[in-house]
């Protein structure tokens, strides 16, 4: 497993902030797959309250959790 930081204007804060999230990674015989596992944000891991429906900074990299990179 390891991590991406990704960058990104975040409309919570108003302001360019960074997340780091987390590479999971699966492997067989013939394949090795990566997705994208959970992510972690300094501002809400503070215990700011974040009001998005889902994370701009993710949205505008067009990362979704779970799916494949």
């Amino acid at each position: 497993m390891g991590s991406k930081i990704i960058n990104g204007y975040c409309e919570e804060q108003k302001c360019n902030y960074s997340v780091d999230i987390n590479i999971l990674e699966s492997y067989t015989l013939e394949d090795i797959s990566r997705n994208y596992g959970t992510y972690k944000c300094d501002y809400k891991a503070f215990g700011n309250k974040c009001n998005q429906p889902e994370c701009s900074i993710l949205r505008d990299n067009g990362i979704k959790i779970g799916n494949s990179l």
